[in-house]
């Protein structure tokens, strides 16, 4: 699935041909849709082709259509997986979760991109890995964001760990490990459900997605 936002769709009326592409890695995928056949005809060119090949569809005969955007109304109904795709992925890939970045965010998305770095580095690795993987800048945060988003219990539980954590090459020793276990746990299975709760609350701070 492409995110709907990152696509250029040319239109041609006469012909009744609507031609979309985006980027895939180093690839660009155009899909061309014929009025008159629903079943797309796909192929893939090098990223580096795509402006030219735009460019030559504009001048036979297409026209660029207005590229979608999300907006407060549409975050309000979108399911969890077209919210992350259209917009969540958005921030995270404009920001690479760089502190110096993530910090320059509205203050309601750069609470959500830290405990979504929390929650997800504990769901795929476990609570070792956030303090390993991520920027140490925006690991020293978490307990501020924490507080931000209305959770002191989680903000108190995760300086508890930090205080005692060790980092060594490739391996960390977390503080406090049944206070460490406690907050993976609520990071892994109730964190993610109240950070979505966090974005549809906070619509408006979320929108325009950046470009990556």
């Amino acid at each position: 699935m492409s995110a709907r936002r990152v696509r250029t769709t040319l239109r041609n009326a006469v012909d009744g041909v609507t031609w979309s592409a985006w980027p895939e890695g180093d690839r660009a995928r155009i899909e061309i849709v014929f009025d008159d056949d629903p079943e797309p005809v796909a192929r893939t060119v090098p990223l580096a082709e795509l402006d030219a090949l735009v460019t030559e569809q504009l001048a036979s005969g297409f026209v660029r259509e207005p590229r979608w955007e999300p907006t407060v109304p549409w975050i309000d109904r979108a399911t969890d997986a077209e919210l992350r795709l259209e917009v969540l992925d958005g921030w995270i890939m404009a920001t690479r979760l760089e502190w110096a970045k993530v910090a320059a965010t509205p203050a309601p998305v750069r609470t959500w991109l830290v405990l979504d770095a929390l929650a997800a580095q504990c769901s795929r690795n476990g609570l070792a890995m956030y303090f390993m993987d991520c920027d140490d800048a925006l690991v020293a945060r978490t307990a501020d964001e924490a507080r931000a988003f209305g959770l002191p219990a989680l903000a108190a539980q995760f300086e508890a760990v930090a205080k005692g954590t060790v980092k060594a090459p490739g391996r960390v020793k977390l503080g406090s490990p049944k206070t460490a276990r406690a907050l993976e746990s609520f990071a892994m299975m109730e964190l993610p459900a109240r950070l979505m709760a966090w974005v549809r609350a906070h619509a408006a701070a979320f929108l325009p997605v950046p470009p990556t």
